[in-house]
């Protein structure tokens, strides 16, 4: 059964279940439809949440990364590893590839235990001291393990798109004229603000029909979250931070539709082309390196908490 399908069990007598989940390259657009559906409405449409499946996307991101980035995937030989890598000369594969790279730029967003105080219990309220330190400086029942995790998958899903600007041209077709060579930051960051933004209006439009998804969750505490995934002149926290200033537009709101797509939504008249050795590719500093600010950073908060 594909991801992201309504379904329901019925037996005719007391039965005991037993089942399993797996995530497919070809099927990711729908998981991620799904984990946001799941995110926004959980308890609308679902009677459990997968948190421990974050690990297997995670799994994902650096599988690729491991055959794109690093090329440690054989192409040929025994090993049937390569027929799960997107194929980046379709429409479909790029997709794909963004897709994983947007689930890993979002994994902390979409995890239930940010939004939640430890100890917290559902809907309840926390004093004046829990609250500041939830909102102020993101203190949440995620573990230490988890953000780093968390971390160490945006920096994969980053060097994964500098990798495809650097090894690919995306080209849009125009009849009768050559073909225009779009650059793929402006691509990148206007599909993360069209998911971003259909994420936060399915989140309000929930919220006004008090429809309950992750707990403790609220559109504020989402806008929260987005606005310091990245550094602000950051080409994709400029396309996330322009969804905030959309969805807290009145002016702009009226004007939105409603039924935004989850998809990662590119004209379909894209054709995608290999060019190698494009540019230059640099490798970005390791994740756990000391030298690296973010890394440092995030250690030193947690050993003041």
């Amino acid at each position: 059964m594909r991801p992201n399908t309504p379904h329901a069990v019925f037996t005719l007598e007391h039965s005991v279940f037993e089942g399993g989940h797996f995530y497919a390259t070809s099927t990711i657009r729908d998981t991620l439809y799904g984990l946001i559906h799941c995110f926004v409405v959980e308890r609308y449409i679902s009677n459990t949440s997968h948190g421990a499946s974050r690990f297997l996307l995670r799994q994902m991101l650096a599988f690729y990364h491991t055959a794109l980035v690093k090329g440690e995937v054989e192409r040929d030989g025994e090993s049937t590893a390569w027929a799960h890598v997107p194929n980046l000369e379709t429409m479909d594969g790029f997709k794909e590839l963004l897709t994983v790279c947007y689930l890993g730029v979002l994994m902390n967003v979409l995890d239930f235990e940010t939004y939640s105080y430890p100890g917290q219990e559902p809907g309840a309220a926390l004093t004046l001291k829990q609250e500041q330190r939830h909102m102020l400086h993101d203190y949440n029942t995620m573990s230490l393990l988890n953000r780093l995790a968390c971390t160490h998958a945006r920096g994969l899903a980053l060097d994964l798109l500098e990798w495809v600007e650097c090894n690919y041209e995306l080209r849009e077709t125009i009849p009768g004229e050559s073909a225009v060579i779009k650059d793929m930051h402006s691509v990148f960051a206007l599909a993360m603000n069209r998911l971003c933004l259909s994420l936060m209006l399915y989140k309000q439009l929930a919220q006004q029909q008090s429809i309950e998804g992750a707990p403790n969750c609220t559109l504020e505490a989402i806008r929260m979250q987005l606005r310091d995934i990245f550094p602000a002149e950051h080409y994709l926290q400029v396309g996330i931070d322009q969804a905030i200033v959309h969805i807290y537009s009145t002016e702009e709101y009226d004007s939105l539709d409603a039924s935004m797509s989850l998809d990662i939504d590119l004209d379909e008249d894209f054709l995608y082309f290999t060019v190698p050795h494009l540019s230059a590719w640099t490798p970005r500093t390791p994740w756990n390196s000391m030298d690296n600010p973010w890394t440092f950073n995030l250690m030193v908060y947690f050993l003041l908490l």
